[in-house]
């Protein structure tokens, strides 16, 4: 297993295809749904097909200029001394030393119903600022310093262009916040997994919003 820490850093990267479809499908999935919305609206009105086109277009352009503008550059840079971590756009680096394991947080959210569950992952951790602090200890959200959103990372593609460590990484989210406390272990010189990564689920629609507060008082 210490083969994957020969190299100087690992960069992972959310998944590209993934990233296309948010961008391109979003808007792809709203132009039908009003081109819908539209002809039953004007079921009996006529109105011209070059004028239901070019509200199409504005829509899906306006929604992907959006969508693009919404998603800014996220990645996780591993290396001997730390996590570099790119999150909405901004950056911070956090030594290991000063960071607790990593727990994987498994959310649940559901509609004002309580219907069609929603899971979603995000990988937490705390800030170590004393020696009489559990570095072991899970970390709930409502004890983190530190909370990632890794859906977008997920998936194991083949031809994304990924290397073989780097989609290893992003199988699962359990194989990612595993692949963070490893190079934590490594650096630290504690036995690689002897400790199991913290897991933790949770259900709340809150924590996208909690993971921006988080990350705007990190690089504030």
């Amino acid at each position: 297993m210490d083969s994957q820490f020969t190299s100087e850093t690992l960069i992972l990267k959310p998944d590209p295809v993934k990233q296309r479809i948010f961008v391109l499908g979003l808007p792809t999935i709203l132009v039908i749904f009003l081109g819908f919305l539209l002809f039953a609206i004007f079921d009996d009105i006529q109105i011209g097909f070059l004028v239901v086109l070019a509200i199409g277009a504005v829509t899906y352009w306006f929604g992907f200029r959006y969508l693009r503008r919404m998603q800014k550059e996220s990645l996780l840079e591993l290396s001997s001394n730390g996590l570099a971590l790119t999150l909405f756009g901004d950056t911070s680096f956090h030594a290991w030393r000063d960071l607790s394991r990593i727990t994987l947080l498994e959310n649940t959210w559901r509609d004002d119903h309580g219907k069609f569950p929603v899971h979603t992952y995000y990988l937490s951790a705390r800030l170590l600022s004393s020696k009489d602090e559990n570095p072991d200890h899970p970390t709930e959200e409502s004890d983190a310093d530190l909370l990632i959103p890794i859906d977008m990372y997920i998936s194991h593609h083949r031809f994304s262009g990924r290397t073989e460590e780097q989609e290893a990484a992003c199988k699962s989210a359990p194989d990612l916040a595993n692949t963070l406390n490893a190079w934590r272990d490594f650096a630290l010189d504690i036995e690689i997994a002897a400790i199991p990564t913290p897991i933790i689920q949770t259900e709340t629609d809150k924590l996208s919003e909690l993971a921006r507060s988080l990350r705007s008082g990190l690089t504030s």
